[in-house]
C-alpha cells in the first residue's frame, strides 16, 4: 500500500522492547506487551503486539506482525460504573473475537 510512515523504525522498536523483564508485567516504552500473562490483548495476538488501556474501558492494541490495529471505545464510567463487569475480560474477548473474524476472511 501507499502510505506515509510517521515514526522511525527505531522508535517503533521501543514499543516492542520489554524494559521490565523479570517483573510482574512486560512493559515497553509506554505500552503493555502481549507477552504479559493475562494481558488485555487476549490469547490470539502475536507475541510482538503492544497496547494500552484507558480508565473508561478503552483499549488500543497493535499487532505489528499481522499489521493489525484494534481499538475498543467504551464509556463504562458514564453516570456510574457498571456493576459486576470485569472490563479486562471484555477487552480480551473483544480482541479474540475480532482476530477470529479477521482470520476467517483470509
Amino acid at each position: 500500500p501507499n502510505y506515509t510512515q510517521l515514526l522511525k523504525p527505531k522508535t517503533c522498536e521501543l514499543f516492542r522492547t520489554n524494559f521490565t523483564k523479570g517483573m510482574n508485567e512486560d512493559r515497553s516504552f509506554a505500552f503493555q506487551l502481549a507477552s504479559t500473562e493475562g494481558s488485555t490483548a487476549g490469547t490470539k495476538m502475536s507475541p510482538e503486539s503492544f497496547g494500552h488501556n484507558g480508565f473508561t474501558g478503552t483499549s488500543l492494541w497493535i499487532d505489528p506482525t499481522k499489521e493489525r490495529v484494534f481499538v475498543l471505545l467504551t464509556n463504562r464510567t458514564h453516570n456510574h460504573p457498571l456493576p459486576f463487569v470485569n472490563i479486562n475480560s471484555v477487552r480480551r474477548d473483544f480482541h479474540d473475537i475480532a482476530i477470529d473474524r479477521l482470520d476467517e476472511d483470509i
